[in-house]
C-alpha cells in the first residue's frame, strides 16, 4: 500500500493565488522532491503542461496560462498586450498570452505564450503583473484597422480605469510607432467626446472634411436620455448607430426617444455605420440641408471625395 503523501499547507496556497499552477522550484522549496513530482504526475495529479511548470488541472485556463507564462519568464516578467488589457477587463481574453521577460526562451509552449524579450515596468500593486492599462492599450494598437484603433481606445477609457491622456503619454514614452498619428489623433477625438468608431468617422468625414459646425458630443437632449451629437443652435440631433438597425426594444426605445425629441422642437436624423463610412459625403449634405433650413447656413463645403 502506498503511502499517502500530503501537499504542504504553503504551496496549497501558493498554488491557488497563481492560478493553479506553479514551478518546480517552488515544489522542491516546499519540501515535494522530485520523485514525489514524478509520482504525483504518474497518478495524474499534477501536469506539467511546459518545462519547469506544473499545473493542477489537465488543461489550463485564462489565469492558470497568464500566471504560468509569468512564472516560465522569471523574475521581472510582464504581461502585455491584449492579455495584460484583459486582465485590466477592458478587452477579451486572447488565445495567446504575451509577457515581456528578460530571459530568452527560445522553445514554445503548446501555443499559450508569446514571450517577448525586453524590459517593461508593471502597474503598481496589481498582480499578476501588466502593463498599465494605458500601455497595454498602445501596444494592442500596434495592428489592426482604425476602427480596431477606436475600439481600444474607447473601451479603455469606457472601463474608467484610464484616460485618453495617460494613453497619449503613453504613446509618448513609446520610441516608435506604426500608428503614432492615428493614435494621437484618436485619444485627441475621444477627449472631444468622439467615442465610438463611427462617431470618429462621423466626427473626421462628415463634419470636419466637409466645414459643417462641431456638434456638442453627447449632449442630454431630454429626459429620455443623451444624444449622439447635437447643433443645439439649430435644434437639430443626430443620432448615430454602430450596428445596421436595432431590432425589439432596442428599436422602440430609439423611436420612442425621436418622438420625444420631436415633441421638444428637435429634428433627428439617424445614420448607421454603414452609411457613415460609405457614403459620408451624402450624409454631410443631408446634415447641410438640414442645418439651412433650420436656420442661417453659409455655402457648403465639398471635400475632395464629393462627386461633382
Amino acid at each position: 500500500m502506498k503511502k499517502m503523501i500530503l501537499v504542504p499547507d504553503p504551496l496549497k496556497q501558493l498554488i491557488a493565488q497563481q492560478g493553479g499552477v506553479f514551478t518546480r522550484q517552488q515544489a522542491i522549496e516546499a519540501g515535494i522532491t522530485r520523485s514525489v513530482l514524478n509520482r504525483f504526475s504518474r497518478e495524474e495529479r499534477w501536469y506539467s503542461p511546459a518545462r519547469g511548470l506544473w499545473s493542477v488541472q489537465p488543461h489550463l485556463d485564462w489565469m492558470a496560462r497568464v500566471w504560468g507564462g509569468l512564472l516560465l519568464g522569471g523574475d521581472g516578467a510582464v504581461v502585455g498586450g491584449q492579455a495584460a488589457a484583459a486582465l485590466w477587463g477592458a478587452a477579451r481574453t486572447p488565445k495567446l498570452v504575451t509577457v515581456w521577460t528578460n530571459s530568452r526562451l527560445r522553445h514554445q509552449h503548446h501555443g499559450h505564450w508569446q514571450f517577448r524579450l525586453g524590459t517593461r515596468k508593471a502597474a503598481d500593486d496589481v498582480e499578476p503583473a501588466r502593463l498599465p492599462l494605458a500601455a497595454a492599450v498602445v501596444e494592442m494598437c500596434r495592428s489592426g484597422s482604425v476602427d480596431d484603433v477606436v475600439g481600444h481606445v474607447s473601451r479603455a477609457v469606457g472601463s474608467r480605469q484610464t484616460t485618453a491622456s495617460e494613453i497619449r503619454q503613453a504613446l509618448e514614452d513609446c520610441r516608435a510607432h506604426p500608428h503614432r498619428r492615428l493614435l494621437g489623433d484618436v485619444t485627441h477625438d475621444h477627449d472631444s467626446g468622439a467615442e465610438s468608431p463611427i462617431e470618429r468617422r462621423y466626427l473626421i468625414d462628415v463634419e470636419r472634411a466637409h466645414g459643417l459646425p462641431e456638434g456638442v458630443r453627447q449632449a442630454q437632449a431630454s429626459r429620455r436620455g443623451f444624444t449622439d451629437v447635437a447643433y443645439e443652435e439649430y435644434r437639430l440631433l443626430v443620432e448615430l448607430d454602430g450596428r445596421a438597425f436595432h431590432e425589439g426594444l432596442a428599436a422602440l426605445a430609439d423611436m420612442s426617444r425621436d418622438n420625444g425629441n420631436l415633441l421638444n422642437g428637435n429634428t433627428t436624423l439617424r445614420y448607421g455605420l454603414s452609411k457613415v463610412a460609405g457614403a459620408p459625403c451624402q450624409v454631410a449634405g443631408e446634415v447641410f440641408t438640414a442645418l439651412r433650413r433650420l436656420g442661417r447656413l453659409d455655402r457648403r463645403r465639398y471635400c475632395p471625395r464629393c462627386a461633382p
